[in-house]
């Protein structure tokens, strides 16, 4: 459940901010 919560909070962000590079800066 705790991998689920983190992928959906990293498409939200990824989402909101609407940029690729972000998301991929967060996921490392």
């Amino acid at each position: 459940k705790d991998d689920e919560k983190l992928d959906s909070g990293l498409s939200s962000l990824a989402k909101c901010n609407g940029c690729k590079a972000t998301g991929r800066i967060i996921i490392g």
